[in-house]
């Protein structure tokens, strides 16, 4: 959670970090070096919060989703006809990506692959992506 003077919770400092090294270097390119320095933390430290890298790039893009959904449920109705709610979710959700500089560098072509494993198989990004719908 984000206290006035940015996140207190490590995690979530780690996850940001994350975020921002993502954007800059893409997700193949980003160490867990890099994130933890970004952190401001020793890299044994960020191991304390997550596994490892694939944990990290996991948790960010459920971060990423349920942000999204967030600033959807703001703008759009969730209630109507299925066309009325599904096609400018979706639309939006395709505009929003390209705005987002994390979302960017979660799917630009060097980060693709590595972001896709995980929107395919990992069950934490089906349980955000249900909790919207």
């Amino acid at each position: 959670m984000s206290g006035p003077h940015g996140p207190s919770d490590p995690a979530e400092v780690i996850l940001e970090a994350a975020a921002r090294c993502f954007a800059r270097w893409g997700v193949p390119r980003t160490r867990v070096e890099d994130i933890a320095k970004e952190a401001g933390f020793a890299r044994p430290n960020v191991y304390r919060y997550f596994a490892g890298k694939d944990a990290i790039v996991l948790a960010v893009v459920v971060a990423q989703i349920r942000h999204h959904h967030a600033r959807l449920s703001e703008r759009l109705p969730l209630e109507g006809p299925a066309v009325d709610i599904v096609v400018p979710a979706l639309v939006s959700g395709i505009v929003e990506s390209g705005k987002d500089f994390l979302a960017a560098g979660l799917v630009n072509p060097e980060s693709a692959n590595a972001t896709a494993r995980h929107l395919a198989s990992a069950p934490e990004v089906r349980e955000a992506v249900r909790d919207y719908w």
